[in-house]
């Protein structure tokens, strides 16, 4: 496809993600809501010190990936009859400048709702402490290790001085192997035996279970943090945690 379907744009927006050029896009996290009007903030902010008003929640593979969770949100060709290859991006690709600026000018348009002489709960300095972003969780929607310039656009995090939170399935160690590395790294982990992860993940790959536990046996090598985040469903995943341990 040259373009991502008008109808799944339409849906897209609908679901409130900004679009940012071809496959990428940035939605406003309810945390950075919470800290802005409540000065509530999420867990990155307790632990690390990356402020909830100033972290960016992008992906640059909004539709594309290799898993077809059934508890995932992203839109997938089943829920509205639509179909395209999902582990490849198929529209032209853009830069990470590109994929950077984008995001960042939508963020400001986020903010723009949260402006202190319209929003009462919104003090003058969070707002503008917030249109200076700090970090970039690369996460939010599809598979970004399918963006082939992932390492690129971590890169140019890193060269704006942004910290960088990646977010993967781990299906494609041979990326994850040769970026350049993120602030930190989470590695998805749906279950810890084949057959229920074929269940809940329905992989699009055949041999995932493999790739994803070669992503194990890569973890050690990485110098930053890395953590494997569990998702866990009550009458689904929810058991056997010593297969986890």
């Amino acid at each position: 496809m040259e373009k991502i379907p008008l109808s799944i744009v339409n849906l897209l927006k609908k679901q409130k993600y900004h679009l940012v050029g071809h496959h990428s896009a940035i939605k406003k996290c309810r945390w950075t809501h919470n800290s802005l009007v409540h000065n509530r903030v999420c867990y990155k902010e307790k632990f690390y010190g990356v402020k909830s008003h100033r972290c960016l929640q992008i992906t640059p593979s909004i539709i594309w990936c290799s898993h077809t969770c059934n508890f995932c949100w992203r839109i997938q060709p089943k829920d509205i009859k639509v179909n395209w290859n999902q582990t490849k991006i198929s529209v032209p690709l853009d830069s990470p400048e590109e994929i950077l600026d984008g995001c960042i000018r939508e963020w400001r348009r986020i903010l723009s709702g949260y402006k202190p002489s319209s929003h009462e709960k919104v003090g003058w300095k969070k707002w503008e402490e917030a249109n200076q972003p700090f970090s970039v969780a690369i996460s939010l929607s599809g598979e970004p290790t399918l963006y082939p310039y992932l390492g690129d656009l971590i890169s140019e995090c890193k060269k704006r001085n942004l910290i960088s939170f990646l977010v993967s399935n781990g299906t494609f160690p041979g990326i994850l192997k040769d970026i350049e590395e993120p602030n930190q790294l989470y590695i998805s982990v749906i279950s810890a035996n084949e057959k229920l992860y074929k269940k809940i993940c329905r992989p699009l790959i055949p041999d995932s279970w493999e790739r994803l536990n070669k992503t194990f046996d890569l973890i050690p090598s990485f110098t930053c943090p890395t953590v494997f985040r569990l998702t866990l469903m009550h009458d689904m995943n929810l058991k056997n945690p010593e297969e986890f341990a």
